[in-house]
């Protein structure tokens, strides 16, 4: 039997609910995968976060699968896929923590500091 076809069996029976099928998946992909998604992701705990989700997507999708497709494929597809909202949510995360963009340089509508017109104007009043 080729590594495909081992591949296929076990996603049938990972697809039938077999957590020994998936074990020896994760076993066999599980330090790829987080080498992957570390170098997306620049983190280790990120990354092991990742893994894990797009991993039980995988169980859960597993009856999805379809046998044309090489499951390292699929994996990596799961994988990127969950990646790629992650940083998706970090740039609507920091974006939220900035101010808001403004149109005019700061302090240029709202310049406290006195000019000389009006310490002019505020004496002439004063003398009036």
């Amino acid at each position: 039997m080729d590594a495909r076809e081992e591949e296929r069996r076990w996603m049938a029976r990972v697809a039938r609910g077999d957590e020994t099928a998936f074990g020896e998946l994760v076993g066999r992909y599980g330090g790829r995968l987080l080498g992957v998604a570390r170098r997306l992701l620049g983190s280790r705990a990120d990354a092991e976060d990742a893994v894990q989700r797009a991993l039980l997507q995988c169980y859960l999708g597993a009856g999805t699968y379809r046998s044309e497709w090489a499951v390292s494929t699929w994996l990596y597809r799961i994988l990127t896929n969950v990646c790629m909202d992650e940083l998706r949510r970090r740039r609507s995360r920091s974006g939220e923590l900035e101010p808001p963009a403004r149109s005019d340089p700061p302090g240029e509508h709202l310049d406290l500091r006195p000019t000389a017109s009006s310490r002019r104007s505020a004496a002439s009043r004063s003398t009036r």
